[in-house]
């Protein structure tokens, strides 16, 4: 029994790996281009090349491996929690988890082991938002719409971070069948 034959079109599946690659993607290209200018000091340009690939090829990766997992707990879980209305819910959970992620490696939150208060207090907070976000999605069909209309808006820019992906990749390969 296929994907397709169990409620999950490939035009929502797009749009949830959408919603994975571009966070993950915008998140990957700032934090490559915030170190860029101290790159520029130490490696040659095809060293920059390189290293941008790598980061890109990191981003696909991780934008696959959570689109993956996102289709999964579709099918692990009940029909009605993700199944249901996919696109939708697979697509918000998918934003909200790669923007959680790549806040969560930010320079500005920093979390010491075992959390204090405020670290809880924090988590606690981006809790909240989550499922605030979730039930506004979820209780007004108009807010639903507009995050999916975004959603096709987002698909145009995530297939040319695809392109930069693949380019990306084809580098990486000739680096390591080159010696570079």
């Amino acid at each position: 029994m296929g994907i397709y034959s169990r409620g999950i079109d490939r035009s929502s599946l797009l749009l949830v790996f959408a919603f994975c690659v571009f966070p993950i993607h915008v998140w990957t290209l700032l934090s490559g281009f915030f170190q860029l200018s101290a790159w520029t000091l130490r490696f040659s340009l095809w060293d920059l090349v390189g290293i941008f690939s790598y980061l890109l090829l990191g981003a696909l990766l991780e934008s696959l491996a959570l689109a993956g997992l996102i289709l999964a707990l579709a099918f692990v879980l009940p029909a009605g929690w993700l199944r249901q209305r996919f696109a939708l819910r697979g697509s918000a959970l998918g934003l909200l988890i790669s923007i959680g992620s790549a806040a969560s490696l930010s320079e500005w939150v920093r979390f010491d082991w075992p959390l204090g208060g405020l670290e809880i207090g924090f988590v606690l907070a981006v809790i909240a938002v989550f499922a605030g976000f979730f039930w506004l999605l979820h209780r007004f069909e108009r807010a639903a719409r507009y995050f999916l209309a975004t959603g096709e808006r987002i698909l145009v820019l995530s297939l040319v971070y695809l392109a930069m992906d693949i380019a990306g990749v084809l580098i990486v390969i000739v680096r390591n069948l080159g010696g570079a």
